[in-house]
């Protein structure tokens, strides 16, 4: 019991040490040794007052408890240290203010008047010092304008920055320590605070300290007033915060990582008049003994995690109890007399889990004292799941205000699924019934229920409760099968779906089926498929089933085998794939029975329709079948005619096709060839019948064209009758009109033999 403890005295002084247990029994034997050696048996007494600390006093004590109710029973307790103060000494204060000046940033201070200037402390800023010189009073929140800590101004600070030092806790006579409003003080708060046992006042407000509240601030057993808020503590309260005896107001609120029970401690505190630990993370429930310390006079405990039951705070001085925001389910009847008139005073415990029955016994108070307030509550009841059998009976039981007649329950009930629509639903109990049961249930009965309730005599008050979610539970579902007739494809565009008939049984079935209330559907697309069959009972089943999808054509193709010419007067069309389908051909088209083939004789555009055998569907191709057989031009030319002067003749073949593919034949029929017989210029020597072959090789087809060549080359030639010269007609004319004639006829007359012609060598005559 107790705790490990050194305690500083002040030698010439007095010190009460109290043990902080069994302050009621009063049959207690309490034995005090100091070492080994017993001095002091107390009865009854859980306390001892040295006084007049002297030298020989310093040193360890223990304390061994027996009861002779419980003789079996022997506590004791941890040491306990004795130490004295050491004597007044200035100068070691200079040093120390000094040391705390430089470790905090003084010179960014906002203000350092006289701060390290001769040996006067009380002129330095902010100190105060007693009669021998010692600090007293380290005052530097910036609030000189009202520097009286009950008056709890917001300073501004002095811009503290840094850690605090050893050297601040090496002044043993410091009565009074205001840091509040410096933001920049870090760290944690060092144990060595338990060393200024001389501290009456202790602010530490609205600072950056983190950490823990040290275990020896237990030892400021002279501190009225510890001011701890808006920081950055953390962790449980100390229990050693139970021995500040002396100790008046205790402020450690918005502290949002201070946690864990509220120390039962707290109610040795008898002189404690305000304790506000409200905007922190306490949980558990709220000491007892609180409700016993005679002098208090406003708790604040709102805005935490305090639950269970509020103890009995009756025939206190409370101005000012404020339990809103927590988790505390029971308040028992108060008898507060004296609550005050201002907002922050009064009763107040809205936000928690309190109930008509621990409301309308206080309803004095709230109606009497404007600022107490007792709504709204948090939900009641707990989010609860309860799965039973369809037909069966639906009991919930709020388990709340058994004793409360006049309480209005109305009941909500919101169908599956948690968007759905909500109604009131009638309670077979009754209204008034903080029990709801609904008979028989039906499949319609699933879902979530909660409740509202109401009080005519407190009636600022609307209690919810948190939803209750029905699970409805059927031992013999429907057995629900699921067929369809085949799967979607080019054949089948819509597939009928049938699920087992069932007598008094409604259907519903996913999206995409219609009509989605019957037990056959159909469905024109492949997916899941899904119904949910209703049985009378309101019992369900379901089926699932997949309708696939094979609606792939197959990919057509069509070749020809050429175009049709004077060649080629019949073509093949060859259709792809070869394997899995039939065959459907335009008109013109002749199928080859068996094949993947067709033959047509005209030019034209030609389709077919391949169709697949395994699911219908089809695709087209289409071809086009161009005609090539129109003849060339031939053209033999102009007759010719081969002369004794001319024995040769060009026919000339010029009027004929030419171009790419065209290709010459000249024959003869009594005539000859002498070259160019593939030309379009053959050269000929002989008359006759001459024929031109003009072939267009592209498309085979052919043409004919004949010219004749004549030939004139035979003449006549007669001298005439002989004739004679004589000397009476030395001269003798020659008659060659005989001979051939006409244009082109020239004559040429030479003699031989002796003669001589005198004229007309060129005539007929000479």
């Amino acid at each position: 019991m107790f705790t490990d403890s050194t305690i500083l005295v002040i030698l010439g002084g007095s010190k009460t040490i109290d043990l902080g247990f069994d302050e009621t029994v009063s049959n207690n034997v309490y034995v005090w040794f100091k070492g080994n050696t017993p001095i002091d048996t107390v009865i009854g007494d859980n306390s001892r007052t040295f006084s007049n600390i002297q030298p020989n006093q310093l040193g360890t004590y223990y304390v061994k408890v027996t009861n002779p109710m419980a003789p079996q029973l022997t506590l004791r307790s941890r040491p306990i240290t004795l130490t004295a103060t050491p004597p007044c000494n200035p100068q070691q204060d200079r040093t120390n203010l000094i040391n705390f000046f430089d470790a905090m940033g003084g010179n960014g201070w906002d203000k350092d008047d006289n701060w390290g200037m001769g040996n006067n402390l009380q002129n330095w800023y902010g100190i105060q010092v007693n009669a021998q010189g010692c600090v007293v009073t380290i005052d530097l929140d910036d609030n000189t304008a009202n520097p009286d800590w009950a008056a709890s101004p917001n300073g501004q600070g002095n811009n503290l920055i840094g850690q605090l030092p050893q050297a601040l806790f090496n002044l043993p006579y410091l009565e009074k320590l205001f840091l509040r409003n410096n933001v920049g003080i870090t760290g944690p708060l060092p144990n060595t605070i338990g060393d200024l046992i001389q501290l009456r006042e202790l602010s530490l407000s609205k600072t950056g300290l983190t950490s823990a509240i040290p275990a020896n601030i237990g030892n400021l057993y002279n501190l009225v007033y510890f001011e701890i808020d808006h920081t950055n503590i953390s962790g449980p309260l100390p229990v050693a915060i139970g021995s500040l005896s002396a100790l008046r107001y205790l402020e450690i609120d918005n502290n949002p990582n201070l946690n864990g029970n509220l120390p039962n401690i707290l109610g040795n505190l008898l002189n404690l008049q305000g304790l506000y630990a409200n905007h922190c993370d306490f949980d558990g429930p709220i000491p007892p003994g609180l409700a016993m310390l005679p002098q208090l006079n406003t708790l604040e405990l709102q805005h935490n995690r305090l639950e269970g039951t509020v103890p009995v705070f009756s025939g206190l001085v409370l101005q000012g109890l404020r339990l809103d925001t927590n988790r505390l389910e029971n308040l028992p009847p108060l008898m507060l007399s004296s609550l005050g008139n201002n907002p922050w005073q009064g009763l107040q415990v809205q936000m928690n889990r309190f109930t008509f029955e621990d409301i309308l016994p206080n309803m004095g108070i709230f109606n009497s004292n404007p600022p107490s307030v007792y709504h709204q509550q948090d939900s009641i009841f707990a989010y609860d799941t309860i799965t039973i059998n369809v037909g069966d009976n639906l009991i919930i039981d709020l388990n709340i205000d058994d004793g409360v007649t006049n309480n209005t329950y109305t009941w909500y009930h919101q169908a599956l699924p948690p968007n759905g629509p909500f109604n009131s639903v009638a309670n077979s109990n009754g209204p008034n019934s903080n029990i709801f049961s609904l008979p028989n249930i039906h499949n319609t009965g699933a879902g979530r229920y909660w409740c509202e309730v109401n009080n005519p005599n407190a009636s600022q008050l609307t209690l919810h409760s948190r939803w209750v979610l029905v699970n409805l539970n059927c031992p013999a579902p429907p057995s629900v099968l699921l067929a369809k007739s085949s799967d979607i494809s080019c054949s089948t565009p819509t597939v009928t779906l049938t699920a087992t008939p069932l007598a008094g049984a409604t259907y519903a079935w996913s999206a995409g089926a219609t009509p989605p209330t019957a037990n056959t559907v159909f469905v024109t697309a492949a997916g899941i498929y899904t119904v949910t069959v209703t049985a009378a009972n309101g019992c369900t089943g379901s089926a699932m089933i997949v309708v696939l999808e094979n609606t792939t054509p197959p990919i057509a193709s069509l070749a020809k085998s050429s175009d049709i010419s004077c060649l080629t007067q019949v073509v093949t069309l060859t259709a792809t794939p070869l394997a899995g389908v039939t065959y459907a051909w335009s008109a013109g088209a002749t199928p080859v029975p068996g094949t993947n083939m067709a033959t047509v004789t005209a030019a034209g555009t030609y389709t077919v329709t391949v169709t697949a055998v395994n699911n219908g569907c089809t695709d087209n191709a289409t071809i086009v079948v161009s005609e090539n057989n129109t003849p060339p031009s031939a053209e033999a030319g102009p007759p010719a005619t081969i002369t004794c002067a001319s024995p040769q003749a060009t026919l000339n073949g010029a009027g004929s096709s030419t171009g790419a593919g065209i290709t010459y034949l000249w024959t003869t029929n009594g005539g000859n060839i002498l070259s160019g017989a593939t030309t379009l210029t053959p050269v000929v020597n002989e008359g006759g019948t001459y024929t031109l072959t003009v072939t267009n090789t592209s498309s085979g087809c052919t043409a004919l064209d004949n010219v004749t060549v004549m030939e004139n080359n035979t003449t006549t030639a007669v001298a005439g009758p002989p004739v004679t010269i004589t000397c009476a007609s030395p001269l003798a004319t020659l008659n060659g009109a005989g001979s051939s004639t006409g244009a082109g006829i020239t004559y040429q007359w030479v003699a031989s033999s002796g003669g001589n012609i005198l004229s007309g060598a060129t005539t007929l005559t000479r």
